[in-house]
């Protein structure tokens, strides 16, 4: 079983190297992406790794600070548990297991992209909550996965009812943020100009965000664990520069 499934996954991750658009990355201009960078290389936004944008499908952006690359593979965190969720939900579809109360620990490897690090504990067993490296395109060719609601090339990965339920509200985490299956469901954009998100959250700072309104998806890595304001620096990133910028 576990061999058909890392063969699945490796099919999942081949088709997601289709479907988004990179001939236009950075052919979008506006003073505030300017100031964005500005800002990151005077230090005000720490140890931040990569900013990426889509939107319709289309790479508009993607910056890399730091000493970092294309070719970089981030350490998610928290992350982790969304892209479990999805493996989920691809077993599901599958049969391999019956629902999301069944332990799925054996089928949670890495979506089939080719290059990426996974964590194990001491007992080497696989760490879904936690640790996983990917590319940031890789992370932008998920959640625009979950963003076209489960469609990729004509071909449906995941079921949309499964993506509908899990980025569903389950539980209220905090005041204005709701949870769904390990999908945080927050809204994004300047005061007076909210939009409905759904997303992948992970210490840090590192953020994997779809705003269906917007048809857009983000990608926000940082090594700043441990920080309490890292989360707020990426909030403050999406609020103040990446939605204004597209909604100007």
């Amino acid at each position: 079983m576990k061999l058909w499934f890392t063969a699945g996954l490796f099919w999942l991750g081949m088709s997601l190297q289709a479907q988004l658009d990179f001939s236009q990355v950075n052919e979008w201009e506006h003073p505030l992406l300017d100031s964005l960078v500005h800002k990151v290389e005077q230090g005000d936004y720490e140890q931040l790794t990569s900013v990426l944008v889509a939107q319709r499908g289309v790479l508009l952006y993607e910056k890399y600070f730091n000493g970092n690359d294309q070719s970089s593979r981030h350490n998610c965190r928290s992350v982790t548990k969304t892209i479990a969720s999805l493996l989920v939900g691809i077993a599901t579809d599958q049969s391999a297991i019956q629902g999301v109360s069944d332990p799925i620990a054996r089928y949670l490897e890495p979506l089939g992209i080719t290059d990426y690090g996974l964590h194990y504990s001491p007992r080497g067993e696989l760490n879904t909550a936690g640790g996983s490296e990917y590319r940031s395109r890789d992370f932008l060719r998920l959640i625009q996965l979950c963003l076209q609601e489960g469609q990729w090339d004509d071909q449906q990965i995941i079921s949309a009812d499964y993506l509908e339920a899990a980025t569903s509200p389950k539980v209220q985490a905090r005041e204005n943020v709701n949870y769904g299956y390990l999908f945080w469901l927050p809204s994004y954009g300047p005061e007076g100009e909210q939009y409905a998100a759904f997303a992948m959250f992970g210490n840090g700072g590192n953020k994997v965000v779809a705003i269906p309104e917007l048809e857009l998806s983000v990608v926000i890595t940082s090594t700043n664990y441990g920080n309490r304001r890292a989360h707020g620096y990426s909030d403050e990133i999406l609020n103040e520069f990446i939605i204004p910028a597209l909604t100007d």
